[in-house]
C-alpha cells in the first residue's frame, strides 16, 4: 500500500504502512459499515532537531505548577515529550523534505472522522513553502500499567545499539534477520507499541536497562519530587526514547538534550490519528527510532552545505534498506 503517487516503497524518506488496519467509529459510536478504517503510516525523514521547545528529555519538559494561579496543568505522568524537526541542512534533501511535508498534509487532510473538526496537527508553519515548516514529533515516556501487581513501575529495556545502521559490537554475533517486536506470522503487522520499546528475546540483541536512579537524576531537579511520587505509586511505566548516537550507541537519558538538540538526525516515526471526545481529530508523529548523523556546531556556516561526508552518506544508505 502507498499513500499517494508520490510515496514509493523503498523511498529513503517514506516507508509504506506496516500495521494492521484498525477501525475508528464515527460519532454515532457504531462500529458498523459506516466506520472508518485507518492505517498508521511509518515515515522516515532526515532533518534537524530544533533546540527551541526541545522537550525530548527524561521529564518531558514538565515543571511543577505555579501555585499563584488557578490554571490547571498536566501532571508529570500525563506529559508527552515533544520536539520539532526542521528541514535538513543539505540542499540535496530539499525535494525529499518537500515531499514528506506534502504527504503529511495528505494524511491530515484525508484521515478525517465524520462530523469532527481538525485539532492538533503534525506539520507546523504558515504559508505554502514546505521548507519553512516543521514536523512536530512526540514520544510517550509514561504509560499506565493498569492491571499489573507490581509495587513500582518498570523502565522498559531498549536495544543497546542501532543494528539497522551499525554492526554488532561482537563480531561473532549477527543481528537477527527479523527486527525486534515484529511478528513473523504477518509481515504487514506492526506491534501497537514502538518497535524499539522492547528488546527481542533473541540473545543477539543486547539490551540496556536503565534504573529508576538513572531516570531520576536525568530529570530536572525541579521535577524529581514528582518523579519519586510517580515511581512510588507504581501505576506508570517508563519508555526511554529510542535514540542512538554517532556510533549507534543508545543515548543515556541524562544526555538527551546534549546529544539530540541541534543535531542532524535520521528519524522514523508513525503518523497517526486520534479522535478526542466526540468532535475533534488530532494527529501525531510518534517516534519509532532516532539516529544521530552529525552534530551542528556554532561554527557551522549559515549557508547550507551542498554535500555530505562519505560517512554520513554510507550511514543513511544503511538506514533506508
Amino acid at each position: 500500500m502507498t499513500l499517494s503517487g508520490t510515496i514509493r516503497a523503498g523511498d529513503p524518506l517514506v516507508a509504506t504502512t506496516r500495521t494492521s488496519p484498525r477501525t475508528l467509529s464515527t460519532p454515532n459510536g457504531k462500529g458498523d459499515a459506516s466506520s472508518i478504517v485507518f492505517r498508521p503510516v511509518v515515515f522516515q525523514c532526515v532533518g534537524i532537531l530544533d533546540n527551541l521547545k526541545f522537550n525530548f528529555v527524561a521529564d518531558a519538559g514538565w515543571r511543577p505548577p505555579d501555585n499563584s494561579t488557578n490554571t490547571p496543568q498536566r501532571k508529570l505522568h500525563d506529559t508527552k515529550a515533544v520536539a520539532f524537526l526542521t528541514p535538513p541542512p543539505v540542499t540535496s534533501h530539499t525535494n525529499s523534505w518537500r515531499n514528506i511535508i506534502k504527504n503529511l498534509h495528505h494524511v491530515e487532510g484525508t484521515r478525517r472522522t465524520i462530523g469532527c473538526e481538525r485539532g492538533y496537527g503534525i506539520v507546523e508553519g504558515a504559508g505554502n513553502d514546505e521548507m519553512a515548516k516543521k514536523i512536530k514529533l512526540r514520544h510517550t515516556i509514561f504509560t499506565p500499567n493498569e492491571g499489573n501487581d507490581r509495587v513500582n513501575g518498570m523502565i522498559f529495556p531498549v536495544q543497546q545499539y542501532n543494528y539497522d545502521a551499525f554492526p554488532t559490537p561482537n563480531a561473532s554475533k549477527e543481528p537477527s534477520p527479523q527486527p525486534p517486536n515484529e511478528t513473523a506470522e504477518d509481515d504487514d503487522t506492526l506491534q501497537s507499541e514502538s518497535v524499539s520499546d522492547h528488546c527481542d528475546p533473541d540473545p543477539t540483541y543486547d539490551c540496556q536497562q536503565f534504573t529508576n536512579d538513572d531516570w531520576r537524576y536525568a530529570c530536572s531537579y525541579l521535577t524529581r519530587e514528582a518523579f519519586d511520587d510517580v515511581w512510588q505509586k507504581g501505576q506508570h511505566d517508563i519508555h526511554p526514547i529510542p535514540a542512538y548516537g554517532l556510533n549507534g550507541e543508545l543515548i543515556h537519558p541524562s544526555k538527551y538534550q546534549q546529544e539530540l538538540a541541534q543535531s542532524v538526525v535520521h528519524v522514523s516515526f508513525v503518523a497517526d490519528h486520534q479522535t478526542i471526545g466526540k468532535n475533534r481529530d488530532n494527529y501525531y508523529a510518534d517516534i519509532v527510532k532516532i539516529q544521530v548523523l552529525y552534530k551542528l556546531t556554532t561554527e557551522t556556516p549559515t549557508k547550507r552545505p551542498s554535500d555530505e561526508s562519505d560517512r554520513v552518506k554510507a550511514l543513511r544508505k544503511k538506514l533506508r534498506k
